[in-house]
Protein backbone atom coordinates (compact mmCIF):
# COMPACT_ATOMS: atom_id res chain seq x y z
CA UNK A 1 0.00 0.00 0.00
CA UNK A 2 2.93 2.17 -0.66
CA UNK A 3 3.94 2.44 3.10
CA UNK A 4 6.97 3.71 4.59
CA UNK A 5 8.29 0.32 6.42
CA UNK A 6 10.63 1.17 9.36
CA UNK A 7 10.71 4.90 8.70
CA UNK A 8 12.45 6.02 11.82
CA UNK A 9 10.04 8.61 13.77
CA UNK A 10 11.98 10.30 16.55
CA UNK A 11 11.19 9.46 20.19
CA UNK A 12 11.43 13.07 21.67
CA UNK A 13 9.16 15.43 22.42
CA UNK A 14 5.45 15.17 21.30
CA UNK A 15 6.35 12.11 18.98
CA UNK A 16 5.91 9.28 21.57
CA UNK A 17 2.22 10.95 22.10
CA UNK A 18 1.44 11.19 18.52
CA UNK A 19 2.46 7.86 17.59
CA UNK A 20 0.18 6.55 20.58
CA UNK A 21 -2.64 8.48 19.17
CA UNK A 22 -2.31 6.51 15.81
CA UNK A 23 -2.25 3.70 17.44
CA UNK A 24 -5.28 4.09 19.63
CA UNK A 25 -6.85 5.33 15.96
CA UNK A 26 -5.67 1.74 14.44
CA UNK A 27 -6.85 -0.32 17.42
CA UNK A 28 -10.47 1.55 17.36
CA UNK A 29 -11.01 2.27 14.12
CA UNK A 30 -13.48 5.48 14.70
CA UNK A 31 -12.56 8.68 13.24
CA UNK A 32 -14.22 11.79 13.60
CA UNK A 33 -13.50 15.60 13.17
CA UNK A 34 -12.61 16.37 16.72
CA UNK A 35 -10.41 13.02 17.36
CA UNK A 36 -8.62 13.63 13.57
CA UNK A 37 -8.14 17.39 14.32
CA UNK A 38 -6.63 16.88 18.43
CA UNK A 39 -4.22 14.44 16.58
CA UNK A 40 -3.56 17.01 13.33
CA UNK A 41 -2.75 19.46 16.26
CA UNK A 42 -0.51 16.99 17.98
CA UNK A 43 1.23 16.20 14.88
CA UNK A 44 1.74 19.44 14.06
CA UNK A 45 3.57 20.41 18.31
CA UNK A 46 5.79 17.25 17.48
CA UNK A 47 7.03 18.99 14.61
CA UNK A 48 8.35 21.88 17.10
CA UNK A 49 5.32 23.95 15.50
CA UNK A 50 4.13 24.71 12.52
CA UNK A 51 6.21 26.98 10.93
CA UNK A 52 9.05 24.40 12.01
CA UNK A 53 7.25 21.68 10.36
CA UNK A 54 6.67 24.32 7.21
CA UNK A 55 10.36 24.31 7.39
CA UNK A 56 10.88 20.19 7.61
CA UNK A 57 9.16 20.61 3.77
CA UNK A 58 11.10 22.74 1.28
CA UNK A 59 10.83 20.47 -1.59
CA UNK A 60 7.11 21.31 -1.16
CA UNK A 61 7.43 24.79 -1.10
CA UNK A 62 9.89 24.74 -4.26
CA UNK A 63 7.27 22.97 -6.23
CA UNK A 64 4.65 24.91 -5.10
CA UNK A 65 6.64 28.34 -6.64
CA UNK A 66 6.98 26.12 -9.38
CA UNK A 67 3.39 25.00 -9.71
CA UNK A 68 1.94 28.37 -9.65
CA UNK A 69 4.38 30.03 -12.28
CA UNK A 70 3.37 27.39 -14.64
CA UNK A 71 -0.40 27.73 -14.50
CA UNK A 72 -0.24 31.36 -14.32
CA UNK A 73 1.59 30.79 -17.74
CA UNK A 74 -0.65 29.01 -19.50
CA UNK A 75 -3.83 31.36 -20.18
CA UNK A 76 -0.88 34.20 -21.36
CA UNK A 77 0.99 32.24 -23.41
CA UNK A 78 -0.46 28.93 -24.00
CA UNK A 79 0.58 25.34 -22.67
CA UNK A 80 2.85 24.39 -25.60
CA UNK A 81 5.27 27.72 -24.98
CA UNK A 82 5.06 27.55 -20.83
CA UNK A 83 5.80 23.81 -21.63
CA UNK A 84 8.57 25.08 -24.03
CA UNK A 85 9.93 27.58 -21.57
CA UNK A 86 9.88 25.33 -18.95
CA UNK A 87 12.33 23.00 -20.61
CA UNK A 88 9.34 20.20 -21.29
CA UNK A 89 9.47 20.47 -24.97
CA UNK A 90 9.82 16.78 -25.16
CA UNK A 91 5.97 16.93 -23.79
CA UNK A 92 4.28 18.69 -26.56
CA UNK A 93 1.85 16.96 -27.78
CA UNK A 94 1.66 13.95 -25.16
CA UNK A 95 -1.73 12.91 -23.85
CA UNK A 96 -2.41 14.35 -20.52
CA UNK A 97 -1.06 11.74 -18.33
CA UNK A 98 1.99 11.88 -20.00
CA UNK A 99 1.59 15.94 -19.22
CA UNK A 100 0.82 14.83 -15.87
CA UNK A 101 4.00 12.56 -15.77
CA UNK A 102 6.78 14.79 -16.56
CA UNK A 103 5.31 17.98 -14.78
CA UNK A 104 5.06 16.04 -11.51
CA UNK A 105 8.81 15.06 -12.38
CA UNK A 106 9.61 18.94 -13.11
CA UNK A 107 8.05 20.34 -9.92
CA UNK A 108 9.22 18.19 -7.56
CA UNK A 109 12.41 17.33 -9.07
CA UNK A 110 13.71 13.77 -10.09
CA UNK A 111 16.07 12.95 -6.74
CA UNK A 112 15.23 9.87 -5.18
CA UNK A 113 14.84 11.92 -1.25
CA UNK A 114 12.09 11.02 0.69
CA UNK A 115 10.84 14.15 0.51
CA UNK A 116 10.92 14.77 -2.74
CA UNK A 117 8.96 11.78 -2.79
CA UNK A 118 6.44 12.27 -0.73
CA UNK A 119 5.89 16.31 -3.00
CA UNK A 120 5.69 14.17 -6.25
CA UNK A 121 2.95 11.87 -5.26
CA UNK A 122 0.67 14.63 -3.84
CA UNK A 123 1.57 16.77 -6.71
CA UNK A 124 0.74 14.17 -8.89
CA UNK A 125 -2.75 12.68 -7.18
CA UNK A 126 -3.91 16.75 -7.97
CA UNK A 127 -2.79 16.91 -11.28
CA UNK A 128 -4.09 13.72 -12.31
CA UNK A 129 -7.35 13.76 -10.84
CA UNK A 130 -7.96 17.40 -12.24
CA UNK A 131 -6.34 16.73 -15.66
CA UNK A 132 -5.89 13.16 -15.89
CA UNK A 133 -8.59 12.35 -18.40
CA UNK A 134 -8.35 15.25 -20.93
CA UNK A 135 -6.30 14.95 -24.47
CA UNK A 136 -3.54 17.39 -25.09
CA UNK A 137 -5.60 19.62 -27.04
CA UNK A 138 -8.35 19.85 -24.20
CA UNK A 139 -5.75 20.21 -21.31
CA UNK A 140 -4.77 23.77 -22.45
CA UNK A 141 -8.49 24.83 -21.90
CA UNK A 142 -8.74 22.83 -19.03
CA UNK A 143 -6.06 24.61 -17.60
CA UNK A 144 -7.86 27.86 -17.78
CA UNK A 145 -11.05 26.73 -17.03
CA UNK A 146 -9.30 25.55 -13.84
CA UNK A 147 -8.07 28.93 -13.14
CA UNK A 148 -11.70 30.54 -13.84
CA UNK A 149 -12.92 28.42 -11.30
CA UNK A 150 -9.79 28.59 -8.55
CA UNK A 151 -7.42 31.08 -7.57
CA UNK A 152 -4.18 30.12 -7.13
CA UNK A 153 -3.87 30.65 -4.04
CA UNK A 154 -6.62 28.04 -3.46
CA UNK A 155 -5.03 25.70 -5.75
CA UNK A 156 -1.52 25.88 -3.65
CA UNK A 157 -3.51 24.95 -0.58
CA UNK A 158 -5.01 21.96 -1.90
CA UNK A 159 -1.54 21.09 -2.99
CA UNK A 160 -0.17 21.58 0.31
CA UNK A 161 -3.14 19.72 1.86
CA UNK A 162 -2.58 16.75 -0.08
CA UNK A 163 1.62 16.94 0.67
CA UNK A 164 0.48 17.47 4.42
CA UNK A 165 -1.39 14.57 4.21
CA UNK A 166 0.93 12.70 2.13
CA UNK A 167 3.65 13.01 4.86
CA UNK A 168 1.24 11.87 7.70
CA UNK A 169 0.81 9.00 5.73
CA UNK A 170 4.48 8.21 5.11
CA UNK A 171 5.03 8.69 8.74
CA UNK A 172 1.59 6.38 10.18
CA UNK A 173 0.59 3.83 7.39
CA UNK A 174 2.52 0.98 8.76
CA UNK A 175 1.91 2.43 12.49
CA UNK A 176 -2.06 1.87 11.59
CA UNK A 177 -1.25 -1.33 9.93
CA UNK A 178 0.18 -2.94 13.00
CA UNK A 179 -2.06 -1.29 15.07
CA UNK A 180 -5.61 -2.01 13.10
CA UNK A 181 -4.44 -5.30 10.90
CA UNK A 182 -7.23 -4.69 8.63
CA UNK A 183 -6.03 -2.84 5.28
CA UNK A 184 -9.32 -2.01 4.12
CA UNK A 185 -10.02 -0.30 7.80
CA UNK A 186 -6.20 1.49 7.00
CA UNK A 187 -7.21 2.67 3.91
CA UNK A 188 -10.65 4.08 4.97
CA UNK A 189 -9.02 5.74 8.00
CA UNK A 190 -6.13 7.49 5.76
CA UNK A 191 -9.29 8.63 3.56
CA UNK A 192 -10.74 9.88 6.43
CA UNK A 193 -7.51 12.01 7.65
CA UNK A 194 -7.04 13.13 3.78
CA UNK A 195 -10.69 14.29 3.29
CA UNK A 196 -10.32 16.61 7.18
CA UNK A 197 -6.90 18.06 6.20
CA UNK A 198 -8.34 19.37 2.60
CA UNK A 199 -12.19 20.02 4.08
CA UNK A 200 -9.87 22.41 6.75
CA UNK A 201 -8.02 24.14 4.34
CA UNK A 202 -11.10 24.89 1.75
CA UNK A 203 -12.03 27.82 4.42
CA UNK A 204 -8.80 29.46 4.97
CA UNK A 205 -8.09 32.67 2.79
CA UNK A 206 -4.65 34.26 1.80
CA UNK A 207 -5.66 37.76 1.51
CA UNK A 208 -2.96 38.94 -0.79
CA UNK A 209 -3.71 39.27 -4.31
CA UNK A 210 -1.26 36.46 -6.01
CA UNK A 211 -2.39 37.66 -10.31
CA UNK A 212 0.93 39.85 -9.86
CA UNK A 213 3.39 37.80 -8.33
CA UNK A 214 6.54 37.19 -9.95
CA UNK A 215 6.76 33.20 -9.18
CA UNK A 216 9.89 32.96 -10.97
CA UNK A 217 11.96 35.34 -8.12
CA UNK A 218 12.40 35.61 -4.78
CA UNK A 219 8.81 36.60 -3.77
CA UNK A 220 7.03 33.58 -5.21
CA UNK A 221 9.39 31.42 -3.37
CA UNK A 222 8.64 33.56 -0.22
CA UNK A 223 4.97 33.87 -0.74
CA UNK A 224 5.08 29.98 -1.60
CA UNK A 225 6.90 29.18 1.78
CA UNK A 226 4.40 31.81 3.68
CA UNK A 227 1.00 29.84 2.31
CA UNK A 228 2.82 26.27 3.52
CA UNK A 229 3.30 27.39 6.86
CA UNK A 230 -0.45 28.92 6.68
CA UNK A 231 -1.21 25.24 5.55
CA UNK A 232 0.48 24.05 8.58
CA UNK A 233 -0.95 26.69 10.71
CA UNK A 234 -4.38 25.43 10.62
CA UNK A 235 -3.87 22.73 12.53
CA UNK A 236 -1.55 23.71 14.74
CA UNK A 237 -4.61 25.89 15.69
CA UNK A 238 -6.39 23.03 16.79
Amino acid sequence: MGTSTGYPLPTSGNWPAVKGAVTSLGHSGVTDPVTIGRLMGDYVQAHGGYQRAAQQMRAASRAGTKLAGFLASVPELGLTQSLIDAGLAQLVGQSALNVVRGLTDYLAGEGSLLEEDMVRWAIFDYLDQVFGQASYDELDRAISRLLERESIGAILRQVFGLCIYRRFRTHFSEGLMKASDNLRTVWRLLKDIKEFILRKLEVRTFDQDLTQIDWRGSEGEKLSSEMLSSAWRVFGEG
